[in-house]
């Protein structure tokens, strides 16, 4: 996975592997869901991490992409939300690492994750592309997987928890590595500003043609 090779100064896999664990037991929910109290059965934790994120792909309680299991046990399902992910071409990953840098910086805030009744205190209805978006409309991911933000409401409250400004700083500057692969960045232009590559194509096959005319000249003599 990608996030094995992902280089952050805030957080480090625990001995630098991904397991993959079978989840057992039936759903107990609605819609094949499956409730905090099974999921937990089936979550062994790692007793030198600091924190234990599992990721799943199916419906869990109340239809919620990431519940808090325990203390520092959480979990995110890309149930529904990976659709809407690859629709605008957006890597799976980036979901996942837009929600470790949320838990690493909600980890140095309260040393815990909060649970899901505190949620609402650390992140804001409002979609804005940071990576506190409540996203309560599951495809509303989209705009925090792809260039997010830390913005300032959610900084300020980070300061008042008594979070280093450098540490803030830090987060800032790597979440702008979460972003869509080259090919589509580029896409992405191409469909914003149709008339100016059109253009720029136009130059490059214009300056492409002298060049091999001056060096079919060259060759020829």
């Amino acid at each position: 996975m990608f996030c094995l090779r992902w280089k952050s100064d805030i957080w480090e896999i625990h001995e630098g592997r991904i397991d993959t664990i079978t989840l057992n037991g039936d759903s107990d929910l609605p819609s094949w869901g499956y409730s905090d109290r099974v999921l937990s059965g089936n979550a062994p934790v790692t007793s030198d991490a600091q924190m234990t994120l599992y990721i799943l792909n199916v419906p869990l309680q109340d239809n919620y992409y990431f519940r808090r299991l325990a203390d520092n046990v959480a979990c995110m399902s890309f149930f529904e939300i990976a659709d809407a992910l690859r629709s605008c071409n957006i890597p799976l990953e980036n979901a996942v690492l837009r929600l470790i840098y949320g838990c690493a910086l909600m980890y140095t805030r309260k040393r815990v994750f909060p649970s899901i009744l505190e949620l609402s205190s650390f992140a804001h209805h409002e979609t804005k592309g940071c990576i506190f978006d409540m996203a309560g409309i599951k495809t509303d991911i989209i705009f925090s997987s792809n260039n997010p933000i830390l913005c300032e409401s959610c900084c300020v409250a980070a300061s008042g928890d008594q979070v280093p400004n450098e540490f803030l700083a830090t987060v800032k500057k790597e979440i702008q590595g979460i972003k869509k692969h080259l090919y589509y960045q580029i896409a992405d232009v191409i469909k914003l500003h149709p008339l100016l590559a059109l253009t720029l194509s136009s130059i490059f096959a214009i300056i492409l043609g002298t060049i091999g005319s001056l060096v079919a000249a060259y060759i020829s003599k």
